[in-house]
């Protein structure tokens, strides 16, 4: 239980995230989940999500739990940006997520009527949705939810930051404190991302990517490259050999 291990043979990685999963435009050669399983000897299904949202994330890790036989199987779990958020869109009939990038940048033709509403009025819902402090806290919030979860199934996980950190100091100034202390604490954050479960060798994936000679911009949509993924899985399995 906890860490995915070296003295197991497990049949199936199981690995969720954003587009920083998914591989993007290179697919398969694009995901750190195809040469983590490589290293561990054995197949690899990818239920990642372009854009995903952490909650998101979780949702779609519990639903593998549930739906497959984890027994002999691991996940892989990168978490993405802090501020996307879902929301339940009645004209495309599925969740939406989303963050302020995503309102600025896509045409409005392509934004459901939701969105439309959403970025037509961005100063009342920044307020609500895009406070830094709120975000870390939702994000602190799922880390946990999801650790807690695989821990009591009995599941080994690995987990890593692939954009956004919540190893941030953040404003604790007229903030309702007694109830969300603990969570907001630097140091409790800290911890959490200092357990064996956690890579955070090199922090969020991005923007470290972007200092590192495998990186290449002008592949893979501006996503991390084959190369690089490759070079961080590697060092996902270093960090799993050197806490066995």
């Amino acid at each position: 239980m906890g860490l995915i291990r070296l003295d197991k043979e497990y049949e199936k990685l199981y690995v969720v995230g954003c587009s920083f999963t998914t591989g993007f435009l290179e697919k398969d050669k694009g995901s750190w989940g195809t040469y983590l399983a490589e290293k561990l000897n054995c197949k690899y299904q990818n239920g990642a999500g372009q854009s995903s949202s952490n909650y998101s994330i979780i949702s779609q890790v519990v639903n593998m739990c549930e739906t497959y036989d984890m027994t002999n199987s691991c996940i892989g779990i990168q978490f993405s940006e802090r501020s996307r958020r879902e929301m339940w869109s009645s004209d495309f009939n599925h969740y939406e997520t989303f963050n302020i990038s995503t309102l600025q940048i896509n045409p409005e033709k392509n934004l459901s009527d939701n969105l439309k509403f959403v970025k037509k009025n961005i100063n009342f819902f920044d307020n609500i949705w895009f406070n830094n402090n709120e975000n870390v806290l939702r994000t602190t919030t799922a880390i946990l939810l999801i650790k807690g979860y695989l821990e009591s199934k009995n599941i080994d996980f690995i987990m890593f930051e692939g954009i956004s950190t919540i190893n941030d100091e953040i404003d604790t100034k007229n903030v309702e404190y007694n109830r969300y202390a603990k969570l907001l604490d630097i140091n409790f954050r800290r911890n959490l991302l200092n357990e064996k479960t956690f890579f955070k060798k090199y922090g969020p994936m991005q923007p470290f990517n972007r200092t590192h000679p495998l990186f290449d911009e002008t592949k893979n949509g501006g996503h991390p490259n084959s190369e690089f993924v490759k070079w961080w899985a590697n060092e996902m399995y270093e960090h799993i050999k050197d806490n066995q």
